[in-house]
């Protein structure tokens, strides 16, 4: 996993190379797009402390111009709806808001990177790692499946599952 960060604010710098072996830390976006061109990341960090949000939606698009693959996730200390919604309009992964944990920052990274690399190779998940094989437990794959295939938010709640507590609530 190869990781390039734009952090134009250094307060962070210490504690970032400490958790994050395979980062690359920038601390000016001109450099950025010469960096991508010239070598191969996986994952792009954008801290966005001092960049206007414009800049930061043009550093997102022209990233993802570059490298289709490239997973890009914005962190921020403060974020308006139209902001996330931007930066996730443009071709961001996620947004992020602080404070934030580093340790699961490097997970959710990792997990996408993951599912990035077998969703590009063609390859199919194997979902046969599921315990529990009663009626129940089996009734709940089935029906984890089937909203897999759409774009629906799904809640199951409670301790005991049956079909009554299954929530489809359309996201759009």
């Amino acid at each position: 996993m190869k990781i390039l960060g734009l952090l134009p604010n250094k307060r962070e710098e210490k504690e970032i190379r400490r958790v994050i072996e395979n980062i690359t830390l920038l601390d000016n976006y001109t450099e950025l797009f010469e960096k991508l061109k010239s070598d191969y990341f996986n994952i792009l960090l954008l801290w966005t402390d001092e960049i206007k949000e414009e800049l930061l939606l043009e550093l997102i698009f022209r990233a993802k111009e570059i490298n289709k693959e490239l997973l890009v996730y914005v962190l921020g200390e403060k974020a308006s709806i139209q902001l996330v919604a931007g930066s996730i309009s443009a071709g961001a992964k996620d947004y992020i808001l602080k404070p934030y944990d580093v340790q699961k920052l490097i997970f959710t990274l990792e997990r996408d990177l993951k599912k990035n690399q077998i969703k590009s190779s063609g390859k199919k998940i194997n979902y046969d790692i599921m315990l529990g094989s009663t009626k129940e437990m089996v009734d709940l794959y089935k029906n984890i499946g089937r909203f897999s295939l759409s774009n629906e938010t799904v809640f199951i709640n409670g301790e005991k599952w049956n079909r009554k507590r299954v929530t489809c609530k359309n996201s759009s």
